[in-house]
């Protein structure tokens, strides 16, 4: 079975009752539609450091007992750094509240999906995490070891309660250096059926841009929708 061509006209535009409405042009063959607003990251790509080379990268806070971070231009999957993370203590690395920019209002009760690029030479020894206030933590699979970039993917349920979710870079193995980079994700706002529209209730209106679109098999995504 083909899949069915991406969405066209691809739009979002405020409502007036605190929603904003994204609307396309249907696709032959779609059976449904998931949309999605970009996850709000500052420095999501670890190029900013504003401290100096030796702290934590802008927008992101050290957690552990001895770590060590590093800006580093040497092993780099895009852009000019990565983050450089060696463990000496305790499970450490770095992390991030996103509801500090956005408000958490903007994720209660959503599928959030977070990704980077890792690379790390020891397998068991790097990979990143979605948490919650409740104690949740939802971590992606490990690197695999093999000497390389691999991008690590982790999927979580934010609680209708919570009052934060923390993304998070481990490293959990000591004397080896793990290097993340290139960052991002989004939020899951809404899956429909054959219909031309869809709400998203939590999006904050002076942000709305217009976005991309890709497809599926039995799907169509809308990953970016806007941001």
């Amino acid at each position: 079975m083909a899949k069915p061509a991406a969405p066209t006209n691809v739009a979002a535009s405020e409502d007036d009752s605190a929603k904003v409405v994204i609307s396309w042009t249907k696709s032959t063959g779609a059976t449904g539609y998931k949309v999605y607003r970009n996850l709000k990251i500052t420095n999501a790509s670890f190029e900013n450091w504003s401290g100096g080379g030796s702290v934590a990268p802008d927008g992101w806070f050290l957690f552990g007992t001895d770590e060590e971070v590093q800006r580093y231009s040497g092993t780099v999957y895009s852009g000019t750094y990565s983050a450089k993370i060696k463990l000496n203590g305790t499970n450490c690395g770095l992390y991030q509240k996103i509801h500090e920019t956005e408000g958490i209002a903007a994720w209660q009760g959503k599928t959030v999906t977070w990704r980077a690029w890792v690379y790390v030479s020891k397998a068991n020894t790097a990979r990143i995490a979605i948490i919650g206030d409740d104690g949740t933590t939802t971590y992606s699979s490990y690197h695999s070891g093999v000497a390389g970039w691999e991008r690590l993917t982790v999927t979580a349920t934010v609680g209708a309660n919570a009052t934060y979710l923390q993304l998070r870079c481990q490293v959990n193995t000591n004397d080896v250096y793990a290097y993340f980079d290139n960052s991002e994700g989004e939020v899951l706002v809404a899956e429909v059926g054959d219909v031309a529209t869809a709400d998203d209730t939590s999006a904050h209106a002076p942000q709305i841009t217009a976005g991309s679109t890709a497809v599926s098999y039995t799907h169509l995504t809308l990953p970016t929708i806007y941001s």
